[in-house]
């Protein structure tokens, strides 16, 4: 088997790969989770605020489409019922019947004040009737009080600015057109979506401006439709003259928003408007929406003829843009399957990694246990075998033609033999226990009694290292216990063999051994047992040849399978003291 530090650095690298291919695999698939969660929100939103968009539209668009459907003419205080439309503002003749103007009374919702800019450069308005034409509005149509409030919101208005405006509305010409402003640029209408040269789709975000970019025009179509149409009137005889209609156009003065169209009477121009009661209209426009975004505002943009006219969030019909604010964001407290299939697949791994490392670890101890147990078995088996050898060979040769000495070595051969019986004995009733086969057989024992049957092989085994086992069994308290006698007898004359080996130049030449109650001690004064050696005192195998060919004999298999046998049994084997003065073991057998 290879070095311990090689398998571990291959399992390392091993695992440092596939850590870092799935985190690689975790990282770009939870991007793309990130990005497609994102694609659907935005989307989500975008969609939330057309709907908003379109409410909005529902309420504005009539206020423009009321205002630029109505006729030129009612923007004079009163005005001859008996003449042509188109004759409406040609001077006033003897006998001319007079009718009051709509406007006069009631100026329409969400609407302040009407006004008009004649050829000769005056600023009127239908509210604020002058002259003779007040008295006759005063007397039966308006309150006095209503023709100041008119008076002065009039006075609010600049002429400079209003025909500063008026240069930046579409001109209105003799020949009819369909609207009065720009017409939008058609050609992203209906357009494909383009592919590249890979014939790839476009990115979500290329597609979301295409769909706010088309609903964008059609809003202003739909709103251009009901409110711009050009009404032209042509002359019916020598004597009329032609009335172009140019479309409303709602324009920011400040912070007052007003409505405006040319109105082209023969070569005459007009400028007409009204302005707009904004907080009332902000108000309503923004409570239409509460409900889908509760934190919606409108911010004035440029109010020219076309600008801003792409941007997704600006009202076709008035020159506000729509700042959805804090949206709720769909999907935030939804759990993503992706990161959970990840979760899944990190946890998967972590547990193969853990479950490889352990089986590698007990494969690497299991190497060393079998490195050890040959090195140091082969160790023991040389060492009798070598002396069975030599001993049979001068015994055969008659070498040795002493008796006394032939009965010493013939002596020390049983006593060799018996060593090596006893190791490969441990060896096999270890591997028995490994491979669960041991089969014990328990009784109910007298514990005091068993120890006694046993104390002539271990008096035996310590008088060959000239050791005297002392015997004390208490009768105080119950004795008997259920243990199998055999697994009994193999534990005892472990514990005393190995402190045949280690304590026989003690400072005592004694072992004693207790019973007391269910439990048999073994103490013996030896030197102890050193803390390096006590850390794996109980693992199997744990002397290797060097430590056996510079110390006692042995494998360090017999407390190892001491405790085993005392566990199967359902007690325990202990190191209960340890000291300069020697070592104590413990057996603990469970009670009848």
């Amino acid at each position: 088997m290879k070095r311990p530090w090689q398998v571990w650095l291959a399992f390392a690298i091993a695992a440092a790969v596939m850590i870092g291919a799935l985190g690689w695999v975790s990282s770009v698939v939870l991007r793309l989770d990130r990005e497609g969660m994102e694609a659907r929100r935005r989307a989500a939103l975008e969609e939330t605020v057309r709907l908003a968009l379109w409410r909005m539209e529902a309420v504005a668009a009539p206020v423009v489409a009321r205002e630029g459907a109505r006729p030129y003419f009612a923007w004079q205080s009163f005005y001859p019922a008996g003449r042509a439309y188109t004759r409406m503002f040609a001077r006033l003749e003897s006998g001319d019947v007079l009718v009051p103007s709509p406007l006069l009374a009631d100026t329409g919702e969400y609407v302040a004040l009407h006004f008009q800019i004649g050829p000769d450069g005056r600023l009127t308005s239908p509210q604020v009737p002058e002259g003779n034409m007040r008295d006759i509005a005063e007397s039966g149509y308006l309150e006095h009080g209503r023709v100041d409030e008119g008076a002065t919101r009039l006075a609010r208005l600049s002429v400079a600015s209003l025909v500063r405006e008026k240069q930046r509305l579409p001109v209105v010409v003799s020949t009819p057109v369909r609207t009065g402003g720009r017409e939008p640029a058609r050609p992203s209408e209906g357009r494909p979506l383009s592919s590249d040269a890979g014939g790839a789709a476009q990115p979500a975000a290329l597609l979301q401006q295409q769909l706010n970019t088309n609903e964008s025009i059609a809003r202003l179509r739909a709103v251009q439709q009901a409110s711009g149409t050009s009404l032209s009137t042509p002359p019916t005889d020598a004597g009329e003259v032609e009335v172009v209609q140019g479309a409303m156009v709602p324009v920011w003065m400040g912070q007052d928003l007003v409505l405006l169209r040319r109105v082209l009477v023969g070569q005459e121009e007009y400028l007409q408007g009204c302005l707009l009661v904004w907080p009332e209209l902000g108000k309503v426009l923004i409570e239409s929406v509460r409900d889908i975004l509760p934190g919606a505002r409108l911010e004035a943009v440029a109010a020219t003829s076309g600008d801003g006219q792409d941007d997704p969030r600006r009202l076709a019909a008035l020159p506000v843009r729509l700042e959805p604010g804090a949206l709720p964001v769909p999907g935030a407290g939804e759990v993503s399957t992706t990161a959970l299939t990840l979760t899944i697949a990190w946890g998967a791994l972590l547990t193969a990694l853990v479950a490889a490392g352990l089986v590698l670890a007990s494969a690497v101890s299991l190497g060393e246990r079998r490195n050890a147990f040959v090195s140091a078995v082969t160790h023991e088996l040389r060492t009798p075998l070598t002396t069975f050898r030599m001993y049979t060979e001068m015994l055969d040769d008659g070498m040795v033609p002493d008796e006394e000495k032939r009965r010493s070595y013939v002596s020390l051969l049983r006593s060799e033999a018996e060593r090596l019986g006893h190791l490969v004995e441990n060896v096999l009733a270890y591997s028995r226990l490994e491979r669960l086969r041991a089969h014990g057989r328990s009784e109910s024992l007298g514990l005091g009694g068993l120890v006694g049957s046993l104390l002539p092989r271990l008096e035996r085994r310590a008088a060959e290292v000239r050791l005297e086992l002392r015997f004390e069994a208490s009768t105080a308290s119950p004795d008997r216990v259920r243990a199998d006698r055999d697994a009994v007898e193999r534990i005892l004359f472990n514990l005393v063999d190995n402190a045949c080996k280690y304590a026989s130049h003690g400072s005592m030449p004694v072992l004693e051994l207790r019973v007391a109650g269910n439990c048999v001690s073994l103490r013996d004064f030896g030197p102890g047992i050193p803390a390096e050696t006590a850390r794996k005192l109980f693992r199997p195998f744990s002397r290797g040849a060097q430590e056996a060919a510079g110390g006692p004999p042995g494998v360090g298999l017999g407390l190892a399978l001491s405790r085993r046998l005392a566990q199967r049994m359902g007690g325990d084997l202990v190191v209960s003291m340890n000291g300069p003065d020697g070592a104590e073991f413990r057996l603990t057998l469970p009670l009848e």
